[in-house]
């Protein structure tokens, strides 16, 4: 059976672990766990390995709990998405990951806040905990939402284009007004006329003198009646 030897100095004694087996898993390391590690094939410690030396740094950030995103910039724009990724410097197998936004716990929990369409709402400080007390948080990541510079100028153009589309609606509509009226003058001033015409008609009819065929013939006490004497007018005028 295989033992393993930690010894966190080299001029201190080493002590046993209590993992036993032929592989030693350390994880979430600390300053503590730097020093020498030896394994052994049975408990006397006669057959020992060469020591291997384990050197635990600090993290550069100073950070154990980060907030990464799946995206270089926290400047994102309207409609778009982001992936948060809570890391930690211990690697359990299942982390207990909580998710706050300007110090508010969110509904989402998990290594992994995906964010989509994303809207001025969206903005604001994000932070991760291993814990559900919130105390060993990340630094916050700070996440901008941004106008999308195409869909504000469709924003935009769209109220022109209706405002133009209402004015040209109602050119069209006056011009089409206008002929209409124009057509019912002109239609009123051809009635009118045949009015007047009928009238003249009438007037003229009134006017009408007929003359028909008029015969004279001399008195016969006077003269012979003789053909010669006739006189004769036969005429119409109309």
């Amino acid at each position: 059976m295989t033992s393993w030897l930690h010894r966190h100095h080299p001029l201190q004694l080493g002590y046993a672990l209590s993992e036993t087996g032929p592989a030693l898993h350390l994880s979430c390391l600390t300053n503590d766990d730097t020093g020498n590690y030896t394994c052994s094939l049975d408990s006397s410690g006669q057959k020992t390995s060469a020591p291997w030396s384990l050197v635990v740094v600090e993290d550069e950030d100073g950070e154990d709990v980060k907030v990464r995103c799946s995206v270089t910039d926290n400047v994102v724009k309207e409609g778009g998405q982001v992936t948060l990724i809570c890391t930690s410097n211990c690697s359990h197998h299942q982390l207990d990951v909580h998710w706050y936004k300007n110090g508010h716990a969110l509904s989402e929990t998990g290594p992994a806040l995906h964010l989509r369409c994303l809207t001025n709402d969206d903005a604001g400080d994000y932070t991760c905990s291993l814990d559900s007390s919130g105390q060993k948080s990340s630094a916050p990541w700070s996440l901008v939402v941004v106008e999308d510079e195409d869909k504000s100028g469709w924003r935009v153009t769209v109220p022109v284009v209706s405002v133009l589309l209402a004015v040209i609606l109602l050119l069209l509509a006056g011009l089409v007004f206008t002929k209409w009226r124009h057509a019912q003058k002109k239609a009123s001033e051809v009635i009118q006329k045949q009015e007047v015409d009928r009238k003249q008609e009438a007037v003229g009819d009134l006017e009408e003198v007929s003359y028909a065929t008029v015969r004279f013939k001399r008195n016969s006490l006077r003269s012979a009646p003789g053909p010669e004497h006739e006189i004769v007018y036969s005429e119409v005028v109309r």
